[in-house]
């Protein structure tokens, strides 16, 4: 009676066999590693691929002249509401006479005396608690410096500044009358801080017209190579 084949994978290693019999049972070239797949040179004289479209993003910064005109600006602003810091290091008193001082070398601008603004102006603000006043300079500051990337930004930061100041002189200041500041400082500050807002709404207004670049927008333009 004749048994049935066995699957080799189930009936163990095969029987011994003879060493110049085993090539024929495995195909040459089988169990040889093949070469991963390489790219065909192109044939000489064949016509290239065309190349993809390398596309970027260009992100052009601002006119020069809007940077000069909003950081202009915003010095002479942080300059005007950091000076009445200094009374709270020589006093009231002394930091008037030093505002005086400061004011009276100043030049006239279209025969405006700005110095005399300027010193009335500070010394109204000498009564401002120092964290209002510290958040108003530190705010300007930070819009000074963006302004090299975004000009009508750094406005927006401004703004929010004044309002800052604005209220600390509605809600606080107007009650001090006659007591932290004279009827003339007061004039001069409440003229000044009308003039730093007409300032930033033309610069805001200038800025729009010529292609601002929007809140929450951006300036990049795509670019294809």
């Amino acid at each position: 009676m004749q048994r049935p084949p066995q699957d080799p994978l189930i009936s163990g290693p095969p029987r011994w066999r003879w060493p110049w019999g085993r090539g024929r049972d495995v195909e040459i070239g089988a169990l040889t590693p093949r070469p991963a797949a390489t790219l065909e040179s192109p044939t000489p004289g064949a016509p290239k691929a065309a190349r993809p479209q390398q596309i970027g993003v260009e992100t052009p910064g601002p006119a020069g002249w809007k940077v000069f005109l909003v950081r202009l600006a915003l010095g002479t602003a942080v300059f005007y509401h950091l000076a009445p810091q200094i009374g709270r290091v020589v006093g009231p008193g002394n930091a008037r006479s030093l505002l005086t001082f400061v004011g009276e070398r100043m030049p006239l601008v279209l025969e405006v005396d700005i110095g005399r603004w300027f010193a009335l102006g500070a010394s109204g603000w000498l009564w401002q608690p120092l964290l209002a006043g510290m958040a108003g300079v530190i705010l300007r500051i930070v819009a000074y410096n963006g302004a090299r990337r975004n000009p009508q930004g750094a406005i927006w930061i401004a703004a929010t500044a004044l309002a800052i100041d604005a209220a600390t002189w509605v809600f606080m200041g107007m009650r001090l009358s006659g007591d932290a500041w004279s009827p003339a400082e007061g004039a001069a500050l409440t003229t000044l801080l009308k003039v730093e807002a007409a300032v930033l709404f033309g610069l805001f207004c200038l800025l729009a017209a010529t292609g601002g670049q929007k809140p929450g927008g951006t300036d990049a333009r795509i670019n294809r190579s």
